[in-house]
Order: structure tokens, then sequence, then C-alpha cells
């Protein structure tokens, strides 16, 4: 519960949303399981009653270990050097060529040692256990979890099927419920952070493909903005579409469907390299998108009629027929909002090195928010996103540009339908 603790403590202290507000913390009644709670920030003059919670699935997972996570790496280090991007050939050919290098320096050093080898290696052993154990207490102690995790969701080894298929449940189960809850959200964003946001982008196209064809009977199905973004759509003019998301969104509520996920927000993604992670090859990825199974914004437009959708005939309640344009599956970002925050790396551990801009693999019509390395927080940023505006005695400093570029992203004070719960 930490973690949802932090989030909400920094969300809540952010400009416009300030510390007067009381929280509560609550038993969760949506998730499945008593150690989930909510976080309750009270509404102000500009901001709805928001509910914080926290998917927490990090215990379907086995115990982790390096090695899962080294099997993973170098199936992807390994990969014929065409089924990679292009970005990370050299990379690739340096790696290649710097094992290479270390491994022949490594048989030089041996036979140079000539009749002393064997006797120098036994002296060397408790140097080499000294170093080999640190390395692997600090890698258990601040990364392993996390990066074996990682190799666990993004290698589709079939001894890893099962938790992802659990996570993704787990996921999905639980934004139906939001939607269906007693609180009756007006809005639901989902924030992903690391590996929590390849989590989030599943769970939302799968949630997506549940609900795209829901609608009601009207007599009328006015669809004027779901046009106009068909024609955007299909001329690749990605910012114009994010600009009418909000109003298709809103327009599809109103014809009945039940959509309620307005914004994705994802921090420190490893979707910068989806290509590499979530396909085996470069065409692997591309077929991916074309045929819908992941969504981009704009959204995949179908080559014949030059829509984001398709018809559906129905009896209104008036006894009329009419056809109304359903969104296709692959269809989800164009009525939300991807919006993506990353640190750029300035050196391995000094900014964000796990993630980066997405638009290039999944359309332009994302929003990308670079920031560069704040000072002493720009090592290791990649666990720094949300970090708290308090110093130490207590005074306040200026927001750091990651919880700046969180506030405008969450955009918590709009008032969508009514001023009742995000």
């Amino acid at each position: 519960m930490a973690t949802l603790r932090g989030f909400t403590g920094a969300i809540q202290k952010l400009g416009k949303y300030p510390t007067s507000g009381s929280t509560w913390s609550k038993p969760d009644e949506v998730s499945d399981g008593f150690e989930h709670h909510r976080f309750t920030l009270a509404s102000t003059r500009i901001r709805p009653v928001t509910d914080v919670y926290e998917l927490y699935w990090a215990h379907l997972f086995e115990q982790s270990s390096l090695r899962t996570f080294l099997v993973w790496l170098g199936r992807i280090a390994f990969r014929p050097l065409s089924q990679l991007p292009q970005r990370y050939q050299r990379k690739m050919v340096a790696l290649r060529v710097a094992a290479l290098v270390l491994g022949l320096a490594g048989l030089w050093l041996w036979y140079s040692m000539g009749a002393d080898r064997w006797a120098t290696l036994v002296a060397a052993v408790p140097a080499v256990m000294l170093v080999y154990y640190g390395l692997r207490y600090l890698l258990n102690s601040f990364f392993l979890g996390t990066i074996s995790d990682a190799a666990r969701y993004l290698d589709a080894d079939p001894r890893n099927v099962e938790a992802r298929n659990k996570v993704r449940k787990l996921g999905v189960d639980f934004l139906e419920r939001l939607h269906g809850a007693d609180r009756n959200y007006d809005r639901i964003i989902v924030c992903g952070h690391s590996l929590g946001s390849v989590i989030g982008y599943d769970i939302l196209r799968y949630l997506w493909y549940r609900k795209h064809e829901g609608h009601a009977l009207p007599d009328a199905p006015a669809q004027p903005v779901q046009k106009q973004v068909a024609a955007l759509s299909a001329a690749g003019d990605g910012a114009a579409v994010r600009n009418l998301q909000r109003d298709l969104w809103l327009e599809q509520r109103e014809l009945g469907n039940d959509w309620r996920i307005s914004d994705f927000v994802t921090m420190g993604s490893p979707l910068a390299h989806a290509d590499i992670v979530l396909a085996d090859s470069v065409d692997g990825f591309d077929g991916a998108v074309s045929s819908g199974e992941l969504p981009t914004c704009p959204s995949l437009v179908d080559p014949r009629t030059k829509d984001i959708g398709f018809p559906r005939n129905y009896t209104s309640q008036s006894g009329q027929p009419r056809t109304i344009r359903l969104l296709g599956h692959a269809a989800m970002f164009s009525v939300t909002r991807w919006t993506n925050i990353h640190v750029v790396q300035r050196w391995l551990v000094h900014g964000d090195p796990i993630s980066g801009p997405v638009a290039p693999l999944f359309g332009n019509g994302i929003h990308d928010i670079a920031l560069k390395p704040n000072g002493r927080d720009g090592w290791f940023a990649h666990t720094k996103y949300w970090r708290g505006d308090v110093a130490k005695d207590g005074a306040a400093n200026p927001p750091q540009p990651a919880l700046t570029a969180l506030e405008a992203a969450l955009d918590l004070n709009l008032k969508v339908m009514s001023p009742r719960k995000t």
C-alpha cells in the first residue's frame, strides 16, 4: 500500500489540488482481497471527489530469480539482427563484439599464466565469490524483483502464460467492477508506471474488446464527432484526433456506450521499446499493429471504408429500423487519451533508460512528455516519477517536473458529466 499512499500524497500536493482537502483511507470493496484500500480525496471548488485505487498483481508471479531475467535478456540479445529494430542493431553489434573481446581476453589471460594458472585461480576464488555475492545482493535488493517480474510478464514462455493470464484477468475484472461500482464514477483514469504501464495497456485493450459494441437504441443516432475523427485518422493527423478524443468519448457515452476510461497515463514505460519486448521481430510488431491487435492513436483505419468503425443495424425504441456506427476493436484510443511521461536518459543510470517516447511506435496522437534529468533526482530517475515536493525540514520545494507533467495529464479538476466522482 506504500505505492498507493505515495502516489495519492503526491497528487494531493499539486498546485491545482490543494492540501487543504481531507484524504481518507478505506477498505477497497472493488478489489478481491482485504489487503487493498481506497484513498479518497475530498472535493474542492474545482475538483470532484476523487478515489485512488491500486491494482496489485505481484503476488501472482512466482518468486523472482536472476536466471529468469538473464534467459529473457539472452533471447533478445541474440536475436538475428534482421529481426531487431534498426535503432538497436548497432548497439547490439557493439554488445556482441564487446562480449567476444572479453571472452578472448579471458582465454588469453588464462593461457598466459602458464603452470601457475590453477594456483592463481584458487587464490582468486574468495575475491570472485565476494564480488559475485555482493552484486547479487545489490540486484536482489534494488532491481531483481522488478526486472524479473518484467521478464516473466513480457516473455511468452509457456511457464509464464498462466501468470500473465491471471494478471490480465485481475485487471479486466477490476475495471469491470469500477464501471459498475455503486459510487457511479463519471470518469476513470488508468495510470501505469514501468511494467504497470504494459499491464495497463493490455487490460485496457482486452476490456475495450468487451465493451466497444455497447450502445443504446436511439431514434436518431447523431455521430458527427466520430465522422470527423475517422477522417482525421485516415489522414494520420494525430494532433487533431487528440483534440477531439474527449468529444468523441462524450458522444459515445450519450449513445449508450459505458466506456468510462477517459485517460491512460504512462510513466517510465518500457512500451517505448515495444517492438522488442512485445514481439519477436519488427515484422511481428508491425503485423500486430496492422491487424488491430495492438491499438494505436490515430486508430486503425479500414482500408476499404476509410473508417475506424462499422455499421450495426437495430430497431429503435419507437420500433423504427436504424443504423449506428460502432467503433472498431482497435479504436480504443479514439476515445481515450494517452499521455506518456518519460525522463530522458543521458548516461546509463542518469535519467531513465527503461522509458522513452511511445508515439513513434503507437502513433502521433499520443502526447509524449520528455523531461530532463533533474539534478540529483536524475540518478536512477525511473523510480522517482511522483517523488514528493516537501523537503526534510517540512518546507515546500518547487514541484518536480514529473509531478507537474502528471498534474496536467490527470486533469483531475475536469468535471465531465456531473460534479460527482472520478
